[in-house]
């Protein structure tokens, strides 16, 4: 029995778009999200199509929608698409899915709403995603510090924290090498922002499991990613 409004929940990334309906405690509806592949140079429209042609799959209706975009979100428009297709850039990424889903919607980026399905809600936590490219989101005692794109910031020689950290250097390097690299890009992160907890999620968190982490660093699902959208529509969040 599913309590409260149902939230479809949306998760756009550079690779995997995944979908699930959530009741109002974040619970899924479904055993599994759908998960379809992310067109090649995926711009607004084609995601659209995808996301409107695997809603039979989920076998039910929704009173609203939740969408993690990978890239800045402000006031429901697309402000930077970096690991996607130009055409995201300025795009009232939340107006066009409700007009076309018949649905209110409400955006955010990615990171931000895996934090939001992830988070304690006490202290400092910093959200780390390690995936296409790398995600981040700050809170403090649950309070969001929206658009955090900390995986740009210079790291190395002349590099960045996600082409360090990104799909691309985990393909290249392989995953023995790669994950060899994440402790010390972590320890960065603590220096610059002493976090009372790091959670770090993504596709590529999974590879974490086979080392040895700080006593601060908490693994969490990658479908917080879509959980959390249900908290977009809590407290009054809306970017």
């Amino acid at each position: 029995m599913s309590q409260g409004p149902i939230t479809l929940c949306i998760d756009i990334g550079g690779s995997k778009t995944k979908l699930v309906r959530c009741d109002a405690r974040s619970l899924p509806l479904e055993a599994e999200p759908v998960r379809k592949d992310t067109p090649a140079n995926a711009g607004p429209e084609a995601t659209l199509e995808l996301v409107i042609d695997a809603l039979p799959e989920l076998a039910g209706d929704f009173d609203r929608i939740a969408i993690g975009y990978p890239g800045v979100i402000r006031d429901g428009i697309c402000a930077t698409a970096v690991n996607l297709a130009p055409a995201w850039h300025g795009f009232p990424i939340a107006a066009a899915f409700a007009e076309r889903l018949g649905k209110p919607a409400r955006a955010a980026n990615d990171a931000d709403v895996q934090g939001l399905g992830s988070i304690r809600g006490k202290g400092t936590e910093l959200v780390l995603t390690l995936g296409t490219g790398i995600g981040s989101a700050l809170f403090r005692d649950g309070l969001l510090i929206p658009n955090c794109e900390f995986g740009h910031l210079p790291y190395g020689n002349n590099s960045s924290f996600e082409r360090e950290l990104g799909k691309n250097a985990l393909h290249e390097l392989g995953w023995e090498l790669w994950v060899e690299r994440v402790p010390p890009a972590l320890e960065v992160f603590r220096r610059c922002f002493n976090p009372d907890l790091i959670l770090v999620g993504g596709g590529n968190a999974r590879f974490l499991s086979r080392i040895e982490l700080a006593a601060d660093v908490v693994i969490v699902p990658n479908e917080a990613g879509l959980y959390g959208g249900v908290r977009l529509w809590m407290g009054g969040f809306e970017r």
